[in-house]
């Protein structure tokens, strides 16, 4: 019960985007459970991007390093970074994004990992993304697929998240520059913007096998 409830939290962000309208998402409900790594997973997978014949995979995007989320808008209200938060924003969601650094690590073959790590160390001091930092099986990490329409600007990101007791797949659509160097999501009421962050060429390539 315990992983559950860490997991849960773990994605906390998403549902409450998802419940404030922050997020155009589509899912359906199913069931899962934490595995070895203290991921959720569905316990009969039914992802639709996976192997998806007619998918492309942009040659601009890039699977060797990171996006890292820098911006999220709430309208025009920035929320994320947010250095001075209201007592109302400190008891909110916003407080929850802004104690974490978020990342999309996009392999070959459609798969990408969607990850999280504290923003800060124990000391207070800013994290810094570590080599350890890119295991695929660390807890609480979401292994997911991608697919990209004929023009590879189009990026749709298919997940498998727990919330409201239940299991739901997620898609979320974003969107490549033509450098391949920033990736956008826009909504009517929210934008996010990730920027691709180089790691060290000596790092472990990790084996890619969901």
């Amino acid at each position: 019960m315990g992983k559950i409830v860490k997991v849960s939290i773990s994605i906390a962000l998403l549902f409450s985007l998802y419940s404030c309208g922050l997020l155009g998402i589509e899912g359906f409900l199913d069931s899962g459970y934490v595995d070895e790594n203290g991921q959720y997973v569905p316990k009969v997978s039914n992802f639709k991007l996976k192997n998806k014949k007619d998918c492309q995979h942009p040659n601009q995007l890039d699977t060797i390093n990171v996006y890292k989320m820098i911006l999220m808008y709430n309208g025009v209200e920035l929320i994320y970074p947010n250095i001075n938060m209201t007592s109302s924003e400190e008891s909110s969601f916003i407080k929850e994004i802004n104690e974490s650094l978020k990342f999309i690590r996009f392999f070959s073959k459609g798969r990408c990992l969607a990850f999280s790590i504290p923003s800060k160390d124990y000391f207070g001091n800013q994290n810094q993304l570590r080599e350890k930092d890119l295991n695929p099986n660390n807890t609480n990490y979401s292994k997911n697929y991608y697919c990209s329409d004929s023009t590879g600007r189009n990026i749709e990101i298919e997940s498998f998240v727990y919330g409201d007791g239940y299991g739901r797949y997620i898609r979320i659509n974003y969107t490549l520059n033509t450098t391949g160097d920033t990736l956008f999501f826009v909504s009517p009421y929210t934008k996010i913007i990730y920027v691709k962050e180089y790691i060290p060429s000596n790092w472990k390539r990790n084996i890619v096998n969901w």
